[in-house]
């Protein structure tokens, strides 16, 4: 049998209606699936989970899949809670932008390895507006742990009063902790979150190449070991990150002269991380003795067009000439301290 041009066109718009209708279906819970990882079990590449108000006591995992979990009422109704029983959220399927987490507070995790409150393991997720909070993990992240290599955008989150396990060590990141990776980490607030004895409080770059750091407002933080701990606010170990537009202030770094507000170490090959057009102010007190800390081979490193506030009586930039003399690239920036020198 053979179909005329008309009847041929409607049969295919027919076609790719159902193959639209049957890829973008919407999952209610607790409605149609009791739980959260119910839904996504049953769920197809392009669905919405979506979530009514409540509090859910579990452990969720995309395993790979493509979809959106989202919410109907918003963080301040709809919670993911842990319960201490790991990860609260595992992305580590490779997991693309199109695998979307958005309104929730995520909390009451524990990460043994990476990421309290969401693991993203080789995997580039987009996480938007969420509370990620009271998450703990013993190697890095305690709210968000990204590792082996993902790139997931982080976007408008708020990610507080996470913190380390017991003071073991590892990575770092309170807050955020990246074991190489390349995440976009932009428009969050990310605030008192704590890394005891290890580096970078609110938010830790460790061998993360080609990072973007962007319009995050980073306070609160902390970190309280040892000699090694630093950058209260924000530690850099790698090259290629971009921190631009941030405003990073009253961090905390315990041990004198390693940066309570960003601390950055650099490697000897290739270009290091540039720092652009951000607001860096030390403004509690203690034993902190800069704002900025710089070590390794600071050459590589650019400063460009900050304005970085010191304490009274201290260097706001400090510069370590231990691995190399040669000191950053420095132009246009305002750096003052009262009562010392700059």
């Amino acid at each position: 049998m053979r179909f005329g041009p008309t009847l041929a066109l409607a049969a295919l718009t027919f076609i790719f209606a159902v193959q639209t209708l049957t890829a973008q279906n919407t999952i209610n819970v607790p409605a149609g699936q009791p739980t959260i990882q119910g839904a996504i079990n049953v769920a197809n590449n392009g669905d919405t989970v979506m979530v009514a108000p409540g509090t859910y006591y579990e452990n969720i995992n995309f395993n790979g899949k493509a979809i959106t979990v989202t919410s109907s009422g918003g963080t301040a109704q709809t919670v993911i809670d842990g319960g201490k029983n790991g990860s609260v959220v595992t992305f580590a399927t490779g997991e693309g932008s199109n695998s979307l987490l958005s309104g929730f507070t995520i909390q009451n995790g524990f990460a043994a390895f990476y990421g309290g409150g969401i693991s993203i393991n080789s995997a580039s997720p987009t996480i938007t507006n969420n509370v990620i909070q009271n998450n703990t993990s013993a190697s890095g992240g305690g709210g968000i742990g990204i590792s082996n290599g993902g790139a997931p955008l982080v976007q408008s989150n708020t990610v507080q009063n996470n913190s380390q396990l017991n003071g073991l060590g590892g990575i770092g990141g309170g807050g955020i902790g990246v074991n190489v990776g390349s995440p976009r980490i932009i428009g969050n607030t990310i605030a008192h979150n704590s890394w005891p004895s290890g580096s970078g409080g609110g938010i830790s770059l460790f061998g993360a190449g080609n990072s973007v750091v962007s319009k995050n407002v980073i306070t609160g933080n902390s970190v309280q070991g040892s000699t090694q701990s630093q950058g209260g606010g924000l530690y850099i170990l790698g090259p290629n990150a971009l921190v631009t537009q941030n405003l990073i202030y009253s961090n905390v770094t315990v041990y004198t002269g390693v940066g309570s507000e960003v601390s950055v170490y650099s490697g000897q090959g290739g270009p290091g991380p540039a720092l652009v057009n951000n607001t860096i102010l030390a403004t509690t007190g203690g034993n902190q003795a800069t704002a900025v800390y710089v070590s390794g081979f600071e050459a590589n490193d650019l400063f460009a067009n900050n304005v970085v506030v010191g304490l009274a009586g201290q260097a706001a930039v400090t510069c370590d000439s231990s691995n190399s003399q040669a000191p950053p690239t420095f132009a246009s920036n305002d750096i003052f301290t009262p009562n010392g020198a700059p």
